[in-house]
C-alpha cells in the first residue's frame, strides 16, 4: 500500500501492539526509501535513537513538544520539494492540484490522529477550524461551544487567567503563548489541559487565532501522587524510629536521619563522612554474611554488632536493601532496629521462664474463681487447659472443651478474622481487645473480648476471654438513645426553622414547616432567601420585621397575623392567618448570624371565630330591632348594650362603657321617690345574683316621665359568679292610662279590657276566673267557656305550680303581686308571662276578687336565654382560645429550648445528591477549622482521614442511597491536620418518589471519649495484671501461711499426748486458740478474694445435705460439746444457687454461734429453720448465746468491726456474710439481745434457670 500510495512524508509512533518502531522504520526504508520519516513519540532508548538516525531517520519530535511538529513538517516539505526541482520534477497543473489534495490530505489525517487538539478561530472566537478530536475527547459539539460560551466550561478558578491568555495573544501577534487550565466535560467533570495559542488575525490568508492543547490529566494527577508519596516518604525518613542510611554500593554514606544521629551519637555531617562499614564491629562475622547475601539476592537482613561513636557496641537488626535511583545510580538503603535492650529483656525473661510456669501451676485453682475463661490453646488450635468461667460463659464443662478445636464454637461469620488473628499471634504478635462471638451450647450468641499471646516454648497461645453481652446491650441502647433525641426534632408538632445571614437564607427547617410551604405550592427552599421564595411577603412588610430582629435582636411575636401567599405567582392571593414568633439566633460567639422562627397555622380556628362574630352581629340586629327595650351590662354595671326601643324609652343614648346600670335620665319608683343610680335595681342584682322584676318611672332630658317594666336577669361564669346582667323594658306608661280611664268609665273599661294588648283576667275570691279578655285568649288558645269557672292554676306549667301560688296567696293578704309565671296553652305552648296582680276590694273592704294583667314575655325570656346561652359559649370559647395561648407560648419555649440544645450540642452539615455540601452550622466550622465559604460546595471527602476502609465508606453511602438512616462514628481530619471523632446520623431526605433528593447529617465530637476509650482499655490491662498478681498473694497466703500452722497444729497435738503437767497444757490450749484464730483469719481472707473474684455457679440445692454437713464439720470440736443442734427444713420447690457460697453464709454464722454460746450453760441450743419456695429461701439460725447489744447491730456487718479488743474473731466473718448474701441475691438482717441470744435472717433468691 505504501508503494501505491506513495506517500510525500511519513509520521509514526514506536510502539505498537503487535510490533515496535524499528520495524515498520525498516520496512519504509525498503519501500520507499526518498519518503522523509518522522517519528512522533516519547523518548525512545540511547540505543534505537542511534540505530534510527545512522539508517536516514529525517527527525524525531516527542509528544509532549508537539508543538514544533508543524514548523518541521513545513521544512521537510520544503526540502523535499527543492530536492525534486533539482531533478527537473514539473507536474501539470492537474498534478499540481492533485499534489495539493495529497497535502491537503496529509495534513488533515496529521492534526486529526494525533493526540492534541487544534482549533482556529476568529476574532470573535468563533469557529474557523476545529478538529473532531475535540468532539470525541470532550463531548461538546461546535455549537454548543460557540463563542465566548467557551468561558462557561472552563473551571472557575481557571476563568481570569484565561482572559489574560487572550489578552497576551491579542498583545502579541504572532507569539506562541502557553497556558494550563481545566476544561468541563460534557459528563460534568473536569480535565486538566495544557497548550498554546498564536495570533495570525494579521495573516490575510488565516485571519485567526490558532490554539493547540493536549489532555494532561493523568500527567497532574501522577504529579500530585509524586509530591504526596515524596512528603509521606521523607516523613517516614525523618520520624522512623530505627535508623536510616542511604548509601553507595561502594560504601560511603549519602545521608543518615535522626534516628540514626541519636543511635550512633552522630551528627549527619559525622555520619556521611564514613563509610558504612566503619559503623560495623570488625569481628563481626554475622555482618559479612549479609553483605554476601546482599550483593547475590539483592536484600539481606539479620543481627549485626555496631559501634558508636563513644566505642560502646550495641546490637542491632539490619536490613539492607539495593535499589536503583531516579539516574540509574545503585543505591544501598540500610535500616538498623537497637535490639540491645531487647536482648537483655530476653535474659531476664529466659531466667524467670521457670518460675512462671511453677506460678501457673499454682493458679489452677485461683484461675476457677477467675469470672473470664482463661485458657490455653496448642499449636494445632485445641483447647488444653480452660477454667471453670467456660461453663458459665459458653455452657461447656472445662473436661467438654478439653481436645477441642476453638475455632469450631465461634460463629461463622466471625470465622475468617478469628483464623487471621490466629495466625498473627502464632507469629509472635500480642493480641489485646480482639472482639468475636462464640456459640453456647445452648445455641445462643456469646460476644468475647480476648487478650492472648504466644509461648514458643511451650507451643502455646495463653488466652484471656471475657463475656461482653452486657457492654453489647449497652451500646444498643444507647443507639436507641441517640434516635429518639434525633427524631424529636424531626417530629416536632409546630413549624420552625431558621434562617441565616442578613438576606434570610433558609438554612433549617422541619417537616411542619416544609408541609406549611408545600401547601401553599413552595418546595426546595433550604439555601433560598425567603425573599426568592416568598416576594410576595415584601409588600406586607414581612421583610423589614424578620430585618429588625436580625438587626437589634429584639423578638417578634404576633397571633392570628394575616399573610397573603401567591402560590403560583399569577396574582391568586391566599389569605392563610399564622401565628408566628421571630427570634434572634446567635453564634458561638454570642452575634447574631440569623433568624429563629416557629409558626402555627390557625387559619382554620380564625375561620371558626368570624363564623361566630357573624352569629353574633345577626343576633345583635335582632336585639336592635325588637319592640321592647334592651339593656346588658358587665360585672360592674359598665352598659355594653342597648337598643333602639331602650333609648326611645330613656330619650338618650348613654356611653357605652361609661354610663353604668341604667341608661335613664332619672329614675323614679312607682310612687315617684327619685331613686339614686347606685340604689337601682341593678346594682341589687348585680351584688345578689337574685333576678329582679319591678315597676318604675323614667324621666327623658325633656322632662318627659314613662313607667316602664323592667325584668333584670344576671350572667354567669362556669364559677357561677355573676359576671354582668341584661334589663329587659316593657314601656307600660300607655296601661296606666288605660286603667285609669276604666276607673271613670265601664264602657271605656270594656273597650280597653278587650282590645289591650296584654292579657287581663279576672278571678274571684276562690281564684275561680269570672272574666278574661281576649288577649288571654289568644294566648292561652283557648275559648271563653273553656276558661271560665277554672282557676288559673288549671292553666300553669306543673312546675310553676307551687312557686306561683306561694306567691299569689299574698293577694288574699291584700298585697299587689308582681311575679313571672310560665303557662301551657291549649296547643301545648310555654307562654311566658309577667302577672301584675291586684287584690279586689268591696266597700266593706273585704276581698272580693282579683284583676291580673298579664304580659307576653316568652320572647324577652327566649332572648334572655339566648344571651345566657351566647354568653356562656362566648366564655367557653375565651377560656379555650387562653389555654391555646398559653399552650403555645410553652411549645414555643421547648423549641426554643430545643433549638438551642441542637445548635449547643450537635455538629451539622447539609448535602444535596450528590453529597456537596450545602449547608454547615457553626460547630461543623469550629471542629474542622474550615470556614462555611470553604466548605460549600466540597463533598465530605474534604475532612476525610483516610482512616476507614473503603468497604466502610461504602456500605454508608449503599445504606443513605436506598433511603436509610445511617449511623456510625467516623474518624476525620480538621484543616490544620488535627484528627478528631464524631459519631455521626445521617437522615436522607426523600422526595414524593422515595430517592434521597438531600441528606442531613448530626454529629457528635467523640474525640475526647475515644481517648477515654483507650485509656479505659490501659487501664483494664493495668487492672488484669493487679488482679492476677492479688491472686498470687491470695493463694501464697493460704499455702505458704497455712502450711506452717498446719505443722504447729501438729505439734501441738504431739505436746498433748506426751505431757500431763498443767502448766504445760494450760499454754498449748492457748496456742491451739490463737493458731485457730489465724487459721480461721487466713480462711475468711480467701473466702474474701474468692467470693469477689469467682462467678455465680447456680446448681441444685439439697438443702438438708448441706445443713448437715457444715454441722458433721463441727463436730470434734470442744466448744459443742454441751449444744443441742435443731434443724427444722420445709422443702415445697427445688432451692438453687451457689453451693459454695451457701456453705460459706452458713458455716461462718454457725461459727459465730459455737464460739460464743454460754459456756456454763445446760440448756445451750442452735436452731436452723429453712423454707423454700419457688421464688426464695428464707434462712433463719438462732442460739441461746451471749447475744449483742443493741447498739452494735449497725456495725457488725462493717469489715474488721468487734465488739472489743476482748473479743474472739478477726471483724471479717459477718462482712463475708453481708458480702455473699447480696451476691446471691438476698439480704440479711439481726434480732438479738445481750445475755438473751441472737437470730440472723436471711432471704436469698431462688435463682432456678
Amino acid at each position: 500500500m505504501v508503494q501505491w500510495y506513495k506517500p510525500d512524508i511519513i509520521l509514526s509512533n514506536t510502539i505498537f501492539s503487535d510490533f515496535d518502531g524499528k520495524t515498520i522504520f525498516t520496512t519504509a526504508k525498503k519501500l520507499v526509501p526518498t519518503t522523509p520519516f518522522i517519528f512522533v513519540s516519547y523518548p525512545a532508548t540511547k540505543e534505537n535513537m542511534n540505530f534510527f538516525f545512522t539508517n536516514g531517520l529525517t527527525d524525531f519530535v516527542f509528544k509532549d513538544n508537539l508543538s514544533r511538529l508543524t514548523t518541521k513538517i513545513k521544512k521537510v516539505l520544503n526540502n523535499t520539494e527543492m530536492i525534486n526541482d533539482k531533478r527537473g520534477f514539473n507536474d501539470s497543473s492537474d498534478s499540481s492540484v492533485e499534489e495539493l489534495k495529497k497535502n491537503e490530505y496529509l495534513y488533515r489525517a496529521l492534526v486529526e490522529n494525533t493526540e492534541a487538539i487544534f482549533s482556529v478561530v476568529d476574532e470573535n472566537l468563533n469557529p474557523i477550524y476545529r478538529s473532531p478530536l475535540l468532539q470525541k475527547i470532550t463531548g461538546w459539539t461546535d455549537e454548543e461551544i460557540h463563542g465566548n460560551y467557551i468561558f462557561e466550561i472552563i473551571h472557575p478558578e481557571d476563568r481570569d487567567l484565561a482572559y489574560d491568555f487572550l489578552e497576551k495573544l491579542k498583545n502579541n501577534p504572532g507569539q506562541i503563548i502557553e497556558i494550563s487550565f481545566r476544561l468541563k466535560f460534557k459528563n460534568g467533570n473536569y480535565y486538566w489541559f495544557e497548550g498554546t495559542g498564536n495570533n495570525q488575525l494579521l495573516d490575510p490568508k488565516l485571519k485567526g487565532i490558532i490554539f493547540k492543547f493536549t489532555d494532561i490529566s493523568k500527567r497532574k494527577q501522577m504529579e500530585m501522587e509524586l509530591i504526596s508519596n515524596e512528603a509521606r516518604y521523607r516523613a517516614i525518613f525523618e520520624n522512623s524510629m530505627d535508623a536510616i542510611l542511604l548509601c553507595q554500593s561502594d560504601g560511603p554514606i549519602l545521608t543518615a536521619n535522626r534516628a540514626a544521629c541519636k543511635m550512633f551519637k552522630m551528627t549527619v555531617d559525622e555520619i556521611i563522612s564514613l563509610n558504612k562499614e566503619e559503623l560495623i564491629y570488625k569481628k563481626d562475622e554475622k555482618a559479612k554474611s549479609l553483605v554476601r547475601e546482599r550483593i547475590n539476592t539483592g536484600s539481606a537482613a539479620g543481627e549485626v554488632t555496631f559501634i558508636r561513636k563513644d566505642g560502646i557496641k550495641f546490637d542491632a537488626y539490619t536490613s539492607t536493601t539495593k535499589y536503583v535511583d531516579s539516574i540509574d545510580r545503585e543505591r544501598i538503603c540500610l535500616f538498623i532496629h537497637d535490639i540491645s535492650d531487647r536482648l537483655k529483656s530476653k535474659v531476664k525473661l529466659d531466667n524467670t521462664t521457670h518460675l512462671l510456669k511453677e506460678t501457673i501451676k499454682r493458679l489452677n485453682k485461683t484461675l476457677d474463681a477467675s469470672t473470664d475463661v482463661i485458657c490455653t490453646i496448642d499449636s494445632e488450635g485445641k483447647f488444653v487447659d480452660v477454667n471453670a468461667a467456660s461453663l458459665k460463659i459458653w455452657g461447656y464443662t472445662p473436661d467438654e472443651l478439653k481436645g477441642t478445636k476453638f475455632l469450631d464454637l465461634v460463629f461463622n461469620e466471625d470465622l475468617e478474622k478469628t483464623y487471621t488473628e490466629d495466625s498473627r499471634v502464632k507469629n509472635g504478635y500480642e493480641l489485646e481487645f480482639f472482639e468475636n462471638r462464640y456459640i453456647h451450647k445452648n445455641g445462643k450468641i456469646v460476644p468475647n473480648i480476648w487478650s492472648a499471646t504466644w509461648d514458643p516454648e511451650d507451643d502455646l497461645i495463653f488466652c484471656i476471654a471475657k463475656d461482653i453481652t452486657d457492654k453489647k446491650t449497652l451500646e444498643y441502647g444507647l443507639q436507641l438513645e441517640k434516635k429518639r433525641y434525633q427524631d424529636l426534632f424531626e417530629q416536632a408538632p409546630f413549624a420552625m426553622g431558621i434562617l441565616k445571614g442578613p438576606n434570610h437564607i433558609f438554612e433549617l427547617a422541619n417537616p411542619p414547616y416544609m408541609q406549611l410551604l408545600s401547601n401553599i405550592g413552595k418546595n426546595d427552599v433550604i439555601g433560598k432567601s425567603v425573599k426568592e421564595i416568598l416576594p410576595e411577603l415584601e409588600s406586607q412588610g414581612i421583610f423589614k420585621l424578620l430585618d429588625n430582629v436580625y438587626q437589634t435582636g429584639e423578638s417578634f411575636s404576633a397571633s392570628e397575623m394575616l399573610f397573603q401567599f401567591d402560590p403560583h405567582g399569577n396574582g391568586a392571593i391566599v389569605d392563610m392567618y399564622i401565628d408566628v414568633v421571630y427570634q434572634a439566633h446567635h453564634d458561638d460567639k454570642g452575634n447574631i448570624d440569623g433568624v429563629f422562627f416557629f409558626t402555627n397555622d390557625v387559619t382554620p380556628q380564625v375561620a371558626s371565630r368570624k363564623k361566630v362574630e357573624e352569629s353574633e352581629n345577626k343576633f345583635k340586629n335582632l336585639i336592635q330591632n325588637l319592640p321592647v327595650g334592651i339593656q346588658s351590662c358587665d360585672a360592674a354595671g359598665r352598659i355594653l348594650l342597648f337598643n333602639k326601643a331602650a333609648v326611645a324609652i330613656w330619650g338618650r343614648e348613654p356611653e357605652i362603657g361609661i354610663d353604668r346600670y341604667c341608661g335613664a335620665f332619672k329614675l323614679y319608683s312607682i310612687d315617684n321617690q327619685l331613686i339614686p343610680l347606685e340604689s337601682s335595681p341593678m346594682v341589687s342584682l348585680l351584688k345578689d345574683g337574685i333576678p329582679q322584676t319591678g315597676t318604675v318611672i323614667v324621666e327623658e332630658p325633656n322632662g318627659n316621665r314613662k313607667t316602664i317594666i323592667a325584668d333584670l336577669v344576671p350572667f354567669f361564669d362556669t364559677n357561677k359568679n355573676v359576671t354582668g346582667a341584661v334589663n329587659v323594658m316593657t314601656d307600660i306608661t300607655g296601661k296606666i292610662a288605660i286603667e285609669k280611664a276604666l276607673k271613670q268609665s265601664e264602657k271605656k273599661f270594656r273597650q280597653i279590657f278587650e282590645t289591650a294588648q296584654e292579657g287581663i283576667w279576672l278571678w274571684d275570691k276562690n281564684t275561680n276566673i269570672s272574666l278574661v279578655n281576649n288577649k288571654m285568649r289568644d294566648l292561652l288558645e283557648y275559648e271563653a267557656e273553656d276558661i271560665s269557672n277554672k282557676t288559673i292554676y288549671h292553666f300553669l306549667a306543673e312546675e310553676d305550680k307551687e312557686t306561683t301560688v306561694n306567691k299569689l296567696s299574698r293577694i288574699i293578704e291584700g298585697h299587689a303581686v308582681s311575679i313571672e309565671a310560665k303557662f301551657i296553652s291549649k296547643t301545648g305552648r310555654e307562654v311566658w308571662t309577667h302577672i301584675s296582680a291586684n287584690p279586689l276590694f268591696d266597700d266593706d273592704n273585704e276581698l272580693k276578687g282579683t284583676l291580673a294583667m298579664f304580659t307576653d314575655i316568652s320572647e324577652s325570656k327566649r332572648v334572655a336565654l339566648e344571651l345566657e346561652r351566647f354568653n356562656n359559649e362566648l366564655s367557653i370559647q375565651i377560656d379555650l382560645t387562653q389555654n391555646r395561648q398559653a399552650e403555645l407560648i410553652n411549645v414555643n419555649k421547648e423549641l426554643s429550648d430545643f433549638k438551642f440544645a441542637i445548635d449547643e450540642s450537635c455538629i451539622v452539615a447539609i448535602t444535596d445528591q450528590k453529597g456537596l455540601i450545602t449547608h454547615a452550622n457553626d460547630n461543623f466550622c469550629k471542629i474542622s477549622k474550615f470556614t462555611n465559604e470553604e466548605l460549600m460546595g466540597q463533598d465530605h471527602r474534604l475532612c476525610s482521614s483516610g482512616y476507614h476502609s473503603k468497604e466502610y465508606m461504602k456500605d454508608m453511602w449503599k445504606t443513605i442511597a436506598k433511603g436509610n438512616i445511617w449511623k456510625g462514628e467516623l474518624k476525620n481530619k480538621a484543616k490544620d491536620g488535627t484528627e478528631y471523632w464524631v459519631a455521626s446520623t445521617i437522615i436522607p431526605f426523600l422526595d414524593k418518589k422515595g430517592k434521597p433528593y438531600q441528606y442531613v447529617a448530626t454529629r457528635f465530637d467523640i474525640t475526647e471519649r475515644k481517648k477515654a476509650e483507650i485509656n479505659l482499655e490501659l487501664q483494664y490491662k493495668e487492672l488484669v495484671k493487679t488482679n492476677t498478681e492479688l491472686d498470687r498473694f491470695v493463694y501464697s497466703v493460704s499455702h505458704d501461711l497455712r502450711s506452717p500452722l498446719t505443722s504447729i497444729l501438729g505439734l501441738i497435738n504431739f505436746i498433748e499426748s506426751e505431757t500431763s503437767e498443767p502448766d504445760t497444757i494450760k499454754h498449748v490450749v492457748m496456742i491451739r486458740e490463737s493458731v485457730n484464730r489465724l487459721d480461721n483469719f487466713i480462711k475468711n481472707i480467701l473466702n474474701y478474694s474468692r467470693n469477689n473474684r469467682m462467678s455465680l455457679k447456680v446448681e441444685q440445692t439439697d438443702l438438708q445435705k448441706t445443713i448437715t454437713d457444715v454441722i458433721n464439720s463441727f463436730v470434734g470440736n470442744p466448744q459443742t460439746t454441751n449444744i443441742n443442734f435443731i434443724i427444722d427444713i420445709e422443702e415445697q420447690q427445688s432451692f438453687y444457687t451457689d453451693q459454695i457460697r451457701l456453705n460459706i453464709i452458713i458455716e461462718n454464722l454457725l461459727s459465730n454461734a459455737i464460739k460464743y454460746h454460754r459456756e456454763q450453760g445446760t440448756n445451750n441450743y442452735i436452731k436452723i429453720s429453712c423454707f423454700s419456695n419457688s421464688e426464695s429461701l428464707e434462712l433463719s439460725i438462732s442460739d441461746n448465746g451471749i447475744g449483742i447489744d443493741h447498739m452494735h447491730h449497725n456495725k457488725i456487718f462493717e469489715m474488721f468491726y468487734r465488739l472489743s479488743s476482748k473479743t474472739i474473731g478477726s471483724g471479717i466473718g459477718l462482712y463475708i456474710v453481708k458480702d455473699t448474701v447480696q451476691m446471691l441475691d438476698g439480704r440479711i438482717s439481726i434480732n438479738s439481745e445481750l445475755n438473751v441470744g441472737s437470730t440472723f435472717n436471711i432471704m436469698l433468691k431462688n435463682l432456678k434457670p
